[in-house]
């Protein structure tokens, strides 16, 4: 999601989405977003994930609103959702029962940003989800910082003995990278691979 300036450029939700949620704006962007998002992907033939906050899964019409586009374009088993966790998860009895609904339609669900101030690893084991994706500020410097490997090694560790996935953020560096391939991170994404270099307008 972007705003387009004056002048042509692009503001990214970092500036406007904070304030958003203030006001009754923010549910109205989720849902166009939903929409806009499936009506564009769901004959692309690729997989593509959607990020949704605690505060999304807790309104009952932006959850509408999800199920309604994946009943629509039939495409649930491309779908990753992507819980944000910087936020914190503490309402476990729908966020299960939320990620049963979703998986029921066929969907992935990941857990983003893990690594930031409410991280546990009891919640992880509670929710069946698929993807743990690390967040950026344990994988920048992994390379040189003995402390971010160790914590990194030891989510790894858990992650696989529970069966699930594990993406690296903000990989910017080859030395970063193959820090993460030794301690067997499943997939990682950055700017080494690719710089977002346009804005598609849906």
């Amino acid at each position: 999601m972007r705003l387009e300036e004056e002048d042509g450029s692009y503001l990214s939700p970092y500036h406007f989405l904070e304030q958003a949620k203030k006001t009754r704006l923010y549910e109205k962007l989720t849902k166009i977003m939903i929409q806009k998002s499936f009506a564009y992907l769901h004959d692309k033939g690729v997989a593509f994930s959607l990020n949704l906050n605690v505060r999304d899964i807790l309104s009952v019409s932006v959850k509408e609103c999800l199920y309604d586009a994946i009943r629509t374009y039939g495409c649930g088993d491309r779908v990753i959702l992507e819980i944000v966790e910087s936020e914190g998860i503490d309402n476990f009895e729908e966020m299960s029962f939320f990620i049963q609904e979703a998986k029921a339609l066929g969907c992935r669900i990941a857990i983003d940003d893990f690594g930031t101030g409410y991280s546990n690893f009891s919640y992880l084991a509670r929710l069946k989800i698929d993807y743990i994706k690390i967040d950026g500020s344990l994988i920048q410097e992994i390379d040189t910082d003995p402390t971010k490997e160790m914590t990194v090694e030891t989510i790894v560790s858990f992650a696989h003995k529970m069966g699930y996935k594990i993406v690296a953020e903000f990989v910017d560096k080859e030395t970063v990278q193959a820090k993460l391939e030794r301690l067997n991170v499943d997939f990682s994404q950055g700017y080494l691979f690719s710089k977002p270099h346009r804005v598609i307008e849906l």
